[in-house]
């Protein structure tokens, strides 16, 4: 049954297959482990770069801040605002990305006790019928 367990059961109360309608908002896919992976490798290897580039080049690159002129505002502002933001956008998605692994391990964990009760309530019934 394509709608799995839950579908199943729902079908079997209901009589009906939910189908989403046109232009509902639906589940969203969860994170595909592979692109965390890539992200994170990703951010790495741009950390590396920064902090190795003082070595190889005997100092960090200077920003042309004259694209940044403002009247009235230091350019030094503008890009401490600009990383802080950016800081900001990375750290927010960092923490929904971890609330949902949370969640997901909390979830396994539960799954994985109960049927590890279950396997030793089991195993425990066997033995004392096998010693009767």
């Amino acid at each position: 049954f394509a709608g799995g367990e839950v579908g199943l059961k729902r079908f079997a109360e209901s009589g009906d297959i939910g189908i989403k309608e046109d232009g509902a908002a639906g589940r969203g896919q969860p994170q595909s482990p592979l692109a965390v992976a890539f992200g994170l490798g990703g951010i790495a290897a741009f950390g590396s770069i920064i902090l190795d580039l003082p070595e190889e080049t005997g100092g960090l690159p200077t920003i042309n801040t004259e694209a940044l002129q403002v009247p009235g505002l230091d350019p030094q502002i503008i890009l401490s605002v600009a990383g802080g933001l950016g800081a900001l956008a990375i750290g927010g998605y960092a923490y929904v990305q971890l609330k949902k692994a949370t969640e997901k391990m909390i979830e396994t964990t539960k799954t994985v006790a109960v049927t590890g009760v279950f396997l030793a309530a089991v195993a425990k019934l066997a033995l004392t019928v096998l010693a009767s």
